[in-house]
């Protein structure tokens, strides 16, 4: 792999990144959303796909980083590995039914500190349920204080205005894959 600093802009934060190839074959992987290595013995290393890609459910500790820009299918294009990133998509609250209100169901709350793992079943980051991890195999640590999703209109869709019954946001997290 040839890792590269990179800046998100501002000069605020640099980070380090790495190029990957979208193995998909029809979905494009979305900024934020992690991206899992597909070791298909073709792509040099490169192949990456969903989390819920069927190839991704067996490797899916195997994380390559997070998405900075979408990729497109069969395309090249960065994932963070190292660093401040801004917009780490999280899986904020979900619910029933798009009528529900958000705040009444499964809300989550964040704090800095707390530690994020993949989620293989909606393609995003979601707080990992035990901090006993005691730095090994920790990733992604949350970088900022997000409460809860109290007041949140049924309208409310979040990053992902197609779904209606999860709600995704961005959240500014440290990253470590390297």
């Amino acid at each position: 792999m040839n890792f590269k600093f990179w800046n998100a802009g501002s000069g605020k934060s640099e980070g380090m990144v790495h190029v990957v190839k979208n193995a998909e074959s029809s979905a494009v992987i979305l900024a934020g959303q992690p991206a899992i290595f597909n070791m298909n013995g073709t792509d040099d290393g490169l192949a990456v796909v969903l989390p819920t890609s069927s190839t991704a459910a067996k490797i899916a500790s195997f994380t390559a980083g997070v998405v900075v820009k979408d990729i497109p299918v069969g395309t090249l294009q960065n994932v963070q590995v190292y660093g401040l990133n801004r917009h780490t998509k999280i899986v904020r609250a979900t619910r029933a039914a798009s009528t529900n209100d958000w705040a009444s169901n499964s809300s989550n709350s964040f704090a800095i500190g707390d530690i994020l793992v993949v989620d293989s079943v909606n393609n995003a980051w979601i707080k990992s349920g035990t901090a006993s991890n005691n730095g090994n195999n920790v990733c992604a640590v949350v970088a900022e204080t997000m409460g809860n999703f109290t007041g949140a209109t049924s309208s409310a869709n979040g990053i992902n205005p197609g779904s209606a019954t999860i709600y995704y946001q961005g959240i500014k997290t440290f990253l470590r894959f390297m």
